[in-house]
């Protein structure tokens, strides 16, 4: 039986062509649409399309095709967007950017330098109705690799913290979270390994037969509600494989669970009650607050049925919208995924509607918003 999502319509980032077209999803059609020409919309891992709601409006992440600066802003989905500055980039690689709560804009990575413990990358913010990019100061020891906020936190940056080699000799960092202290004087830090051993405490072993120990690496991306966080490593040689993160500073704890050749659709979700981990593969992973420990549903055996006929499924993003899941779908076994179907479900797999179907090959999902 369909159950139809309640609240505000979901919007999704549609490929036509070599534009991008943001439009909300109303009885299986789109409305209030607005087209962003020009933009890299093939699918790139590393440069996910990305669209973020926030204080002052909408932000959408997409790689230019012609390299200039690829964060786009408007009001509201179906105004006019318009396009931040061009970024202070010196390296050929144009960094990554992420968007806070309230509509700022923050560029990881558009300079690289060499230090005693390894490389490290600048920090860029362009708030909202700004003119011009400002510079983070963040010491030398820390490996940035992206930027949240939180509604208790406006700036959380995600990384590691830059270790001594090993006997190896290799490069070493611990996963942390950086918050700026209090009147602007450094950096405080969300270390759970610096808490203890994690629940359970094992190894993380990966079917390339690596083992990631516990507290190794740094964090790629961190969702967060109050004290309870949940953050992400990726290793390998392409990053395939992916660390769950559950931790409650409110008691110093943490939990951790690897997902070999496995990687997060869209971004996690966290409440007071705990948070919520959709992977590409289809399985939903679930942190409890006060259970210290990660289980899991999987969801694609229900998935595999939007999609007949396929091999299989990949979930490309997924968001959170209150009691349901809404999931950006399309057949697995590609070596970039495309997703031809919208859909919203509950948690536990039940209640599935299909909210839009691409028939036309060329119109591709390349993200969603509640």
């Amino acid at each position: 039986m369909r159950e139809p999502m309640r609240g505000a319509a979901p919007t999704v980032a549609l490929r036509e062509g070599n534009d991008l077209v943001l439009a909300e999803l109303r009885d299986g059609g789109l409305v209030r649409r607005s087209r962003l020409p020009g933009c890299q919309v093939r699918g790139l891992r590393a440069y996910p399309v990305r669209i973020v709601r926030h204080d002052h409006g909408v932000s959408v992440v997409v790689a230019s095709a012609d390299g200039g600066a690829p964060v786009h802003v408007a009001d509201g989905v179906g105004g006019a967007f318009a396009t931040v500055p061009a970024s202070p980039a010196t390296d050929p690689q144009p960094g990554q950017y992420h968007v806070l709560r309230d509509g700022t804009t923050v560029l990881v990575g558009a300079e690289h330098w060499s230090t005693p413990l390894g490389r490290v990358r600048s920090v860029h913010r362009f708030p909202w109705g700004a003119t011009a990019w400002e510079r983070i100061d963040v010491p030398d020891r820390y490996l940035v690799l992206g930027a949240t906020s939180t509604s208790e936190e406006p700036l959380v940056l995600t990384g590691g913290r830059l270790e001594p080699p090993g006997r190896s000799g290799e490069e070493r960092s611990v996963p942390v979270l950086l918050t700026p202290a209090p009147a602007g004087h450094g950096w405080r830090e969300i270390d759970p390994a610096g808490w203890g051993r994690p629940s359970g405490g094992r190894r993380g072993r990966m079917q390339s037969a690596l083992v990631v120990e516990p507290g190794t690496g740094a964090f790629v991306t961190a969702v967060g509600a109050g004290n309870l966080w949940c953050a992400t490593t990726e290793f390998g040689l392409w990053w395939e494989h992916t660390v769950l993160h559950g931790m409650d500073s409110a008691d110093r704890s943490w939990s951790f669970r690897a997902r070999s050749n496995d990687i997060v659709a869209g971004r996690p979700s966290v409440t007071a009650d705990g948070a919520t981990v959709v992977m590409e593969s289809g399985q939903l992973w679930r942190y409890g607050r006060g259970t210290h420990r990660w289980t899991a549903t999987d969801l694609a055996p229900v998935l595999r049925g939007l999609l007949p006929g396929a091999p299989g499924v990949a979930v490309t993003d997924a968001v959170v919208a209150g009691d349901r899941l809404l999931l950006a779908v399309g057949p697995s076994g590609q070596e970039l995924s495309r997703a031809t179907v919208v859909c919203s479900l509950r948690p536990d797999g039940t209640g599935v509607e299909t909210l839009y179907d691409a028939a036309d090959p060329d119109h591709q999902v390349r993200a969603l918003m509640a």
